[in-house]
């Protein structure tokens, strides 16, 4: 007798573990298969020693169902998801060329100084105490040359090694 007319009669437990066996061994037909799963989902198969392959029969149709919805709302969403891509990348160059425009177009200068510990933001008094503080520091063009600071440089380097070699003579 076929395997697939033992299966229309009713089988017994041990019956349906050597099924179980084939299955796992991938030996079992389609027919085999679907019998197996209308056994498991009835209440003769409420024995623990069905469990695992419940456990199992259960996650591979849990993983078959997601991925046919997985691929029918790809299918759905890719013409829509290339435009929202588009669009968000359109939108945030917008924001950031509306930012860099604006604060170039809103650069003001912005005068604050700290005289004697009082805050002074008037451009006039900035920069009227701005230009007598250069006054004070400021050098005459001609009198200090690059080859007069130099040459003050390296008189300076001489001089510090001669009175090492001064010091170390005496």
């Amino acid at each position: 007798m076929k395997r697939e007319e033992k299966i229309k009669q009713r089988l017994t437990t041990e019956e349906w573990m050597n099924i179980v066996e084939l299955y796992f061994e991938a030996e079992t037909t389609e027919e085999e298969e679907l019998a197996l799963r209308h056994f498991l989902t009835s209440e003769e198969s409420n024995l623990p020693c069905f469990n695992e392959i419940k456990a199992v029969m259960g996650y591979i149709a849990t993983g078959k169902n997601i991925k046919r919805k997985g691929n029918k709302q790809q299918n759905r969403i890719r013409p829509f998801g290339n435009f929202i891509r588009y669009s968000a990348a359109a939108i945030i160059t917008i924001i950031i060329g509306f930012g860099v425009w604006k604060s170039v177009n809103d650069n003001k200068n912005i005068c604050i100084a700290y005289i004697d510990g009082k805050y002074y933001n008037d451009e006039k008094i900035v920069l009227t105490e701005m230009h007598k503080a250069l006054a004070h520091i400021g050098h005459n063009i001609e009198e200090n040359t690059i080859e007069q600071q130099l040459g003050n440089f390296f008189r300076c380097v001489y001089n510090e090694d001669t009175t090492v070699e001064r010091n170390k003579r005496e």
